[in-house]
Parts: structure tokens; C-alpha cells; sequence
């Protein structure tokens, strides 16, 4: 997968909300590792309120590709994939099942753009669940290639990288892969 290797455009800013970060303190480690001059908001109202102080946003996550190279002390880790087309609808059905199997709630946070057949698709699953895509008639910026990002506890990333190939999953398919299966495909390549 040379793919899994582009890199990702940075954010100027970002909301880690509770659905995102099962506890508070694993938000607060992602924060402080990355940028721990950031400013930390109560709610998401206070990004826009600007009574009784002057806001100076000082959020500037210095970040390119992989995230969180280094092990935070809780084990949450944020990987960057840019899996390769064609993906599928049944490849999407197969891989977020298997994430669910394999990670569960380990796997904490799961966002990503997707070209899915003749739709462009943001998925995302929080523990496990995983919610219906919403579709859009065409990439919302100039970056025209897929994006999954897995935010992680105690996960390697080989073992999320080793998953992607499902969502290349033929369409028509029910197909239904484990772990063990994937490692043996791609054993022998």
C-alpha cells in the first residue's frame, strides 16, 4: 500500500467532542502531545463567543500524513490511510464490520472521504458503531482522493492497514473477512 504514505492536508483547527474521545483525559493527552499551548474549550458555543474576552487562537497542529507517531501514555494513536479505489459499497459493509469484530471499542474514532462507486461518501464511527454514510454530489475541495482516518487505543497500525483491502470488496458482494484471512492473502504477495 504506497497510498498509505501521501500525506494529509493539516488543520488550522480542531473539535475533539466527547463522541470523538471516549474519555476526557485521552482528548486532553492528544492536545497536549500536539500542541499544548492550544487553547481548550468548554463547549462548542465558546469557539464562537467572543463576550467579555478577545479570542487569540493560538491552534496550530504541526502534523503531515501519519498522526501521533509516538505512543501516548494511554495507548491512543491517530493513523491517516488513503486507501486505494475502487471502493464499494459491499467493501464498505465488509470493512466496518470487520473493524467493529476485530477493534471494537478500541477503535475510538473512525472519520474518512470516501469515492464509493458513484458517490462521494463521508463515513465516520465512533466505538465500534459505525453510522449510514452521507453522500455528496462531488468532493467538497480540490484533494480528490479517499481519506480514512482511525483513531486508536492499543492498535497497531499494521493491523488497521492490514483491513483496508476489504473495502475494495467486489459490489454485488456479501463478502465477510477475518483477520487471519487477510493476514494469509497478503502473506504471500
Amino acid at each position: 500500500y504506497p497510498e498509505l504514505d501521501k500525506q494529509l492536508a493539516v488543520a488550522e483547527r480542531i473539535y475533539i467532542s466527547k463522541r470523538d474521545v471516549a474519555d476526557a483525559s485521552g482528548a486532553q493527552a492528544f492536545i497536549s502531545e500536539h500542541n499544548p499551548d492550544a487553547e481548550v474549550l468548554d463547549t462548542p458555543a465558546a469557539l464562537f463567543s467572543t463576550w467579555g474576552k478577545e479570542k487569540k487562537y493560538k491552534v496550530s497542529l504541526q502534523t503531515h500524513g501519519r498522526i501521533g507517531r509516538r505512543e501516548h501514555f494511554s495507548g491512543i494513536r491517530g493513523y491517516a490511510f488513503r486507501p486505494p479505489a475502487p471502493i464499494t459499497w459491499a467493501g464498505w459493509s465488509a470493512w466496518s464490520r470487520l473493524a467493529r469484530e476485530e477493534f471494537g471499542a478500541r477503535l475510538i474514532r473512525v472519520k474518512g472521504l470516501l469515492q464509493i462507486e458513484d458517490s462521494i461518501a463521508f463515513v465516520q464511527g465512533v466505538q465500534g458503531v459505525f453510522h449510514p454514510p452521507q453522500r455528496f454530489p462531488d468532493w467538497p475541495d480540490d484533494d480528490r482522493e479517499n481519506r480514512l482516518v482511525c483513531i486508536s487505543r492499543d492498535v497497531p497500525e499494521e493491523e488497521i492497514a492490514l483491513t483496508l483491502p476489504a473495502l475494495n470488496t467486489p459490489a454485488g458482494t456479501q463478502a465477510h473477512y477475518s483477520m487471519q484471512e487477510l493476514r494469509e492473502r497478503y502473506a504471500h504477495r
